[in-house]
Protein backbone atom coordinates (compact mmCIF):
# COMPACT_ATOMS: atom_id res chain seq x y z
CA UNK A 1 0.00 0.00 0.00
CA UNK A 2 1.31 3.43 -0.92
CA UNK A 3 1.64 6.10 1.75
CA UNK A 4 1.65 9.85 1.58
CA UNK A 5 3.13 12.31 4.01
CA UNK A 6 0.76 14.98 5.25
CA UNK A 7 2.32 18.16 6.50
CA UNK A 8 0.04 20.19 8.71
CA UNK A 9 0.10 23.94 9.07
CA UNK A 10 1.86 23.53 12.42
CA UNK A 11 4.75 21.87 10.55
CA UNK A 12 4.34 18.41 12.13
CA UNK A 13 4.39 15.54 9.67
CA UNK A 14 2.56 12.27 9.78
CA UNK A 15 2.35 9.34 7.41
CA UNK A 16 -1.12 8.33 6.35
CA UNK A 17 -2.04 5.29 4.23
CA UNK A 18 -3.16 6.27 0.74
CA UNK A 19 -6.39 4.32 0.40
CA UNK A 20 -10.12 4.84 0.79
CA UNK A 21 -9.96 4.72 4.59
CA UNK A 22 -8.66 8.29 4.60
CA UNK A 23 -11.50 10.60 3.63
CA UNK A 24 -10.43 14.15 2.86
CA UNK A 25 -12.18 17.23 1.60
CA UNK A 26 -11.14 20.36 -0.23
CA UNK A 27 -12.05 23.71 1.35
CA UNK A 28 -15.57 24.24 0.00
CA UNK A 29 -16.64 20.64 0.64
CA UNK A 30 -15.14 20.68 4.15
CA UNK A 31 -16.98 23.90 4.99
CA UNK A 32 -20.22 22.42 3.67
CA UNK A 33 -19.62 19.23 5.70
CA UNK A 34 -19.17 21.27 8.90
CA UNK A 35 -22.18 23.42 8.03
CA UNK A 36 -20.54 26.84 7.75
CA UNK A 37 -19.54 29.17 4.95
CA UNK A 38 -16.13 29.26 3.31
CA UNK A 39 -14.97 32.41 5.10
CA UNK A 40 -16.02 31.14 8.52
CA UNK A 41 -14.31 27.81 7.86
CA UNK A 42 -11.07 29.59 6.91
CA UNK A 43 -11.24 31.58 10.17
CA UNK A 44 -11.67 28.37 12.16
CA UNK A 45 -8.62 26.88 10.44
CA UNK A 46 -6.56 30.04 11.12
CA UNK A 47 -7.60 29.85 14.78
CA UNK A 48 -6.34 26.26 14.94
CA UNK A 49 -9.75 24.75 15.57
CA UNK A 50 -9.58 22.56 12.48
CA UNK A 51 -6.26 21.18 11.18
CA UNK A 52 -5.27 21.65 7.57
CA UNK A 53 -3.15 19.03 5.83
CA UNK A 54 -0.98 19.98 2.87
CA UNK A 55 -0.22 17.46 0.15
CA UNK A 56 2.08 19.13 -2.35
CA UNK A 57 0.25 22.39 -3.07
CA UNK A 58 -3.16 20.98 -2.19
CA UNK A 59 -4.81 21.79 1.17
CA UNK A 60 -7.00 18.99 2.45
CA UNK A 61 -9.19 18.61 5.52
CA UNK A 62 -9.51 15.04 6.81
CA UNK A 63 -12.99 13.72 7.52
CA UNK A 64 -11.73 12.35 10.83
CA UNK A 65 -10.60 15.82 11.93
CA UNK A 66 -13.91 17.35 10.89
CA UNK A 67 -15.85 14.63 12.71
CA UNK A 68 -13.72 15.26 15.80
CA UNK A 69 -14.55 18.96 15.60
CA UNK A 70 -18.26 18.16 15.26
CA UNK A 71 -18.31 15.63 18.09
CA UNK A 72 -21.34 16.34 20.30
CA UNK A 73 -19.36 17.34 23.37
CA UNK A 74 -19.22 21.06 22.87
CA UNK A 75 -19.62 21.01 19.08
CA UNK A 76 -22.44 23.55 19.18
CA UNK A 77 -20.49 25.77 21.56
CA UNK A 78 -17.37 25.52 19.38
CA UNK A 79 -19.35 26.41 16.28
CA UNK A 80 -21.13 29.31 17.96
CA UNK A 81 -17.86 30.65 19.38
CA UNK A 82 -16.26 30.45 15.93
CA UNK A 83 -19.21 32.23 14.34
CA UNK A 84 -19.19 34.99 16.97
CA UNK A 85 -15.43 35.49 16.54
CA UNK A 86 -15.78 35.63 12.73
CA UNK A 87 -18.63 38.15 12.97
CA UNK A 88 -16.71 40.31 15.44
CA UNK A 89 -13.64 40.26 13.21
CA UNK A 90 -15.70 41.19 10.15
CA UNK A 91 -17.66 43.90 11.98
CA UNK A 92 -14.71 45.51 13.75
CA UNK A 93 -12.25 45.08 10.87
CA UNK A 94 -10.77 48.47 10.17
CA UNK A 95 -12.54 50.22 13.02
CA UNK A 96 -10.75 51.77 15.96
Amino acid sequence: MKKIILSSSCMSKQTVPLDNSVGAFRLVDAARYVGVGRTTFIEMVKQGKIPCNIVGKLKLYRKHDLDEFLRPKGAIEKLMQSLVEAIKKEYFHGRK
